[in-house]
């Protein structure tokens, strides 16, 4: 009778004992999705706890390096109104209501010409503080870090002189398709200065599965925007874009109507800023110049058109353009405007599904495109391919608008894309064209890509299927 208790007991502490260690050792052998709702982005990721596919997005946090990690401190959200207030006393609100330590480079401002008392105006709304220093960073033109607790502001040469070490993991890019070489390939011919290029400062390099990036900081967000918009891409994600340049884009395609009846081109584009409420900036532009194109008379009576193509209308002749700007509309000059260069993912998936083909679609590209892609500006275009799927892209929003018509029209379906369609700004402005004694890769109706000595490719269109 006591050995069979004792047995039984036994039995017990040995059942007991068991569920333990298996309760001990359970998050190993959990599969690696399960694991995507509890991640701690205090940790650090490895390639086991990360899917190899997902139904919705992770959060971005998650894969945000250490180093680019906004300050608690930053995060504090803000309301009021700036008026013309000294750049110093900015600083002082900083330190002495927002209890953020800020130090302001005096010296590299002098250097510049720019005054600690420049004028400061902005208006917000629960904005966090971070957010504040990038729009008056932006209008100064100055830059702003974090570094050992402080907030540095400073000059743009300044700021791009001060170099950080950030590694990026590469572990869920390989699970994704993605060689790392081209990867590398698409961050150095679209963001920043390299060493490679003769006069740059930055250096980039692969560990197995990690990437060593030596740039500035402004750079180092740039390019984990860029990874994150390639982790998964749609039909077309400007990098680093702004909210407020939604709103404008939005704005631009509503319809106005205008009756200019001589009045001068800076008085036209002022009553269209009353009339539409976007913010309208002319750059490099006085009054007093008599001869300035923004002088000229504007005579012009339309019904409803889209507000871009108005401001199309009375701006070619002038030999002048508009872009999306610091939250702003910008005019200027279309040489200046050429130089104005943004960075967009596009998912080409349906199009290619190898290199040739993407070799293929680049080549139409720059066909249809003209001198757009002149490598003779002070930015490169580039047009990289980090898998034969994603497509990245830096060009000016105008030529990316044109490339986003094009690719349309090639797909045989009108329903596509991981995301919302995205409508694009109606534009007038001509696109440049090759002079023709100049040799062009051409692509006609067929699908036939051909260069003009008469080489012909094969241009394949597919279809992604449900």
């Amino acid at each position: 009778m006591f050995g069979s208790l004792f047995s039984r007991d036994v039995a017990l502490l040995a059942s007991a004992f068991l569920v333990l260690v298996v309760l001990m050792y359970a998050d190993d052998y959990l599969p690696a999705a399960s694991t995507v709702g509890v991640l701690n982005p205090e940790t650090p990721v490895r390639r086991d706890e990360l899917p190899r596919t997902a139904s919705k997005p992770i959060d971005a946090d998650v894969f945000i390096p250490v180093e680019l990690r906004i300050p608690p401190q930053l995060m504090t959200r803000v309301s009021g109104e700036f008026t013309n207030m000294p750049l110093n006393d900015f600083v002082k609100w900083m330190r002495d209501e927002q209890h953020v330590d800020v130090l302001l480079d005096e010296d590299g401002l002098a250097e510049e010409g720019l005054s600690i008392d420049e004028p400061i105006t902005e208006r917000i709304a629960r904005m966090p503080l971070h957010g504040l220093l990038d729009n008056i960073c932006d209008k100064l033109e100055l830059e702003w870090y974090h570094e050992n607790g402080i907030v540095k502001i400073t000059t743009e040469i300044k700021a791009d002189e001060t170099l950080r070490i950030v590694s990026y993991n590469l572990a869920d890019f390989i699970d994704r398709g993605y060689q790392p070489y081209d990867l590398i390939t698409s961050i150095t011919a679209t963001l920043g200065r390299w060493e490679v290029d003769g006069d740059g400062v930055g250096s980039i390099n692969r560990f197995k599965e990690k990437l060593f990036v030596r740039q500035s900081l402004k750079v180092q967000h740039e390019i984990f925007k860029l990874l994150s918009e390639l982790r998964f891409p749609h039909e077309r994600t400007f990098v680093n874009d702004r909210r407020q340049h939604v709103v404008l884009r939005e704005i631009l395609r509503r319809p106005v109507h205008v009756i200019f009846q001589g009045e001068p081109l800076h008085q036209a584009i002022a009553s269209l800023s009353h009339q539409t409420g976007a913010a309208i900036q002319i750059e490099g532009w006085c009054c007093d110049q008599s001869e300035s194109p923004f002088n000229t008379p504007v005579r012009l009576k339309v019904g409803p058109q889209p507000f871009s193509q108005i401001l199309d209308t009375i701006l070619t002749p002038q030999n002048l353009s508009w872009v999306l700007k610091d939250d702003e509309i910008r005019v200027m000059t279309l040489e200046d405007a050429d130089d104005q260069m943004v960075v967009a993912v596009y998912d080409v998936g349906d199009k290619c599904r190898n290199e040739r083909e993407a070799d293929i679609l680049k080549r139409t590209l720059k066909g249809q495109m003209g001198h757009a892609w002149v490598d003779n500006r002070w930015i490169t275009p580039a047009v990289t391919f980090p898998k034969p799927e994603v497509m990245v892209v830096l060009q000016t929003e105008f030529i990316h608008d044109k490339i986003l018509e094009l690719l349309r029209h090639e797909r045989m379906s009108n329903s596509y894309g991981n995301g919302p369609r995205i409508e694009t700004v109606p534009r007038l402005r001509p696109l440049p064209s090759y002079p023709k004694d100049e040799q062009q890769p051409v692509a006609n109706a067929t699908g036939m890509f051909s260069l003009s000595d008469g080489t012909p490719e094969e241009f394949v269109i597919r279809r992604r299927l449900p």
